[in-house]
């Protein structure tokens, strides 16, 4: 009888146990995680959260945008990508992405940055702005080969006829590349970037915004990569970080809620 029970409660266990393995969530992930460099101190302020919400841990490479999209084209591995949505647009064609996992995420606009304790420049009207990069003596924006923003404003400076002269120098870099630090050296006098990039960055400060005939916002978007080891996983984090919930977290960091442009 004794040998009955405890076969009968050895069943009881084995069957509470299989019915615990079902339900369990997605186990942990490490997923490697491609970014330009503009929501790097957005995902800075959510890695901890992330983490202990989802449990998944992320690992992120920072780059140019234009150098992931290449870099991801060429097959190198990852599981998450975060880019404007024209590179992941392209990124879809090539078959890259996931079907069905792309998530838009926030917008970000174009700022003037100047070095710390330089006088603010009138940048009001687009014909301020025009004659506060004319009476420059340099220039630096983000690299228009290889990001939407930076080719954004070689077109602008191009309409307008600011070239380089002998008396006024353009050196495009990104600023994930450096850029910041020309302008906080005092080596340039104005630069035009992404706003979240510069937001925090030592040595410079924000002008402020492009005015608004000019602007040209950059929409961010994730998606999860075609052959990602931890799709579940992705999916998570994606869905996490696009939350409304973490509206604030992306404000905070420079960007705004693409409910705006609507």
């Amino acid at each position: 009888m004794r040998a009955f029970v405890a076969a009968l409660a050895l069943m009881a266990l084995s069957a509470s146990a299989l019915g615990a393995l079902s339900a369990a969530p997605i186990s942990a992930a490490d997923l490697r995680v491609y970014s330009g460099g503009a929501p790097q101190d957005t995902l800075k302020l959510l890695a901890p959260d992330l983490e202990r919400t989802t449990g998944h841990r992320a690992a992120y490479t920072f780059a140019v945008v234009g150098d992931i999209q290449q870099r991801l084209q060429a097959g190198e591995p990852a599981d998450v990508v975060l880019l404007p949505v024209s590179l992941i647009d392209a990124l879809e064609k090539a078959g890259k992405i996931r079907p069905g996992s792309r998530r838009l995420l926030a917008r970000v606009g174009i700022a003037v940055v100047i070095r710390d304790g330089a006088p603010k420049p009138d940048i009001s009207t687009p014909q301020a702005l025009r004659a506060t990069l004319t009476q420059a003596r340099a220039i630096t924006h983000a690299d228009p080969q290889a990001t939407p923003g930076g080719r954004h404003i070689a077109a602008l400076l191009a309409q307008w006829g600011i070239t380089q002269t002998p008396q006024r120098k353009i050196n495009p870099r990104s600023a994930i590349s450096g850029g910041a630090e020309l302008i906080a050296s005092g080596e340039v006098d104005v630069g035009l970037y992404l706003l979240s990039e510069v937001l925090t960055a030592k040595g410079v400060t924000v002008a402020g915004l492009l005015p608004a005939e000019l602007q040209n916002y950059i929409v961010y978007a994730g998606a999860v990569l075609a052959d990602s080891a931890s799709p579940e996983a992705a999916a998570a984090f994606l869905a996490f970080i696009a939350d409304p919930a973490r509206q604030v977290q992306w404000q905070a960091t420079g960007f705004e809620s693409i409910a705006k442009s609507n």
